[in-house]
């Protein structure tokens, strides 16, 4: 299957696959990174950048001293699920969201939740692809329950939703506020909170010449509206701190490749010395991550030089120490199992408008006091 240059395909591969099967089993530790290299023939650059890969996956965690161990928490499989009760069809408009989604860290906590609401009482979730969302809604089978629908749906597919949902059988779950809120019901943490939280934490310190890092995506900035509103949260706060507001922008990568992330614009602006920046906020964690290590490499240490603070609570953040903002996925997850349920009970249920989950501040190493310079 694998040629002899096929190393660092093979080293994946097999942990992914070893992990997923069962082999390998949860919290298992694995051979260290110069193990894996010499095994499969790699640079330890190559293998380290496969664990990182895994991890932002959520099938493996890395702690300092603790080595790398498969992660305890891995995606509920729907294949295993009970044919009995209801089904709850999950559906995404971008086919690369839904191949990600039970192998991102934040979707995993949000499937749990949804599974063990609906659990409870017999019933199972299936997940679809957008362009199978025809031959879910079309099957007739007594026990299809209501469609949970994520990220933005436009276009024939919103209208194809709507005419469902008409009848009780979508509930519509764009994440992260989108158009499709305009007519169903968008379940999400509370962005705007989140953001006061992190900064209210940033001002306790003594931080007011605060930075924010976000995402441009030129042609795409309908798929931006989570930053656009986190961004907006910020400038009201400097505001009223008296300090003006500077967002500094990144292109935003493609899904399947967070490793692509250039922070070195946002380092620039940091290092100008009359800015007189002493903390940033970036709009997720995985900018977040992209800026600790650009930071480093420009000679900036973090908290010393610049306090860092993220947003998601994704599993390596706790590996950096990271000071961020927990989207509490998984109450998500079951504050949806629980409206699925009621769409289950009450024949012809619709639900409209938006609701929105309180996050978390959850402290670690990267942000302190500002230090004399």
């Amino acid at each position: 299957m694998f040629t002899k240059t096929d190393g660092v395909a093979k080293l994946e591969h097999e942990l992914k696959e070893g992990i997923l099967n069962g082999t390998i089993e949860p919290e298992a530790r694995l051979m260290t990174v110069r193990e894996m290299a010499k095994r499969f023939s790699v640079t330890y650059g190559q293998a380290q950048r496969v664990v990182k890969r895994l991890e932002k996956q959520g099938l493996l965690v890395t702690r300092r001293g603790g080595g790398t161990r498969v992660a305890t928490r891995l995606p509920p499989d729907p294949s295993t699920v009970k044919e009995q009760g209801h089904r709850v069809v999950l559906v995404s408009a971008d086919s690369a969201f839904w191949t990600t989604l039970n192998r991102n860290p934040a979707g995993v906590d949000f499937l749990h939740g949804l599974e063990s609401v609906l659990s409870r009482e017999g019933h199972s979730f299936q997940m679809v692809k957008r362009r199978e969302l025809e031959l879910a809604l079309g099957e007739t089978q007594r026990n299809l329950a209501p469609v949970i629908c994520f990220q933005s749906t436009v276009g024939e597919d919103a209208e194809r939703l709507e005419g469902e949902h008409a009848k009780g059988r979508v509930i519509l779950l764009p994440f992260e506020g989108s158009s499709a809120s305009t007519w169903g019901l968008t379940v999400d943490a509370d962005g705007i909170s989140g953001i006061q939280m992190a900064l209210d934490h940033l001002a306790s310190l003594g931080h007011c010449r605060i930075l924010m890092a976000s995402f441009e995506w030129p042609g795409k900035e309908d798929w931006l509206g989570w930053a656009r509103e986190r961004e907006d949260a910020y400038s009201r706060f400097m505001a009223r701190l008296g300090e003006t507001p500077k967002i500094v922008k990144v292109p935003h990568p493609p899904s399947d490749a967070v490793e692509t992330i250039d922070a070195t614009r946002i380092v620039d602006e940091l290092k100008k010395g009359d800015a007189g920046w002493t903390a940033i906020l970036a709009v997720n964690d995985h900018l977040a991550e992209y800026l600790i290590m650009a930071a480093a490499d420009a000679g900036l240490v973090v908290p010393r030089d610049i306090s860092v603070i993220g947003f998601d609570n994704l599993p390596f953040a706790l590996s950096w120490g990271l000071t961020t903002v927990d989207r509490v996925n998984k109450e998500i997850g079951e504050l949806c199992g629980e409206i699925a349920l009621r769409a289950i009970r009450v024949p012809g249920f619709r639900a409209r408008g938006r609701i929105l989950v309180s996050p978390k501040l959850v402290i670690r190493r990267t942000t302190m006091s500002p230090q004399p310079r």
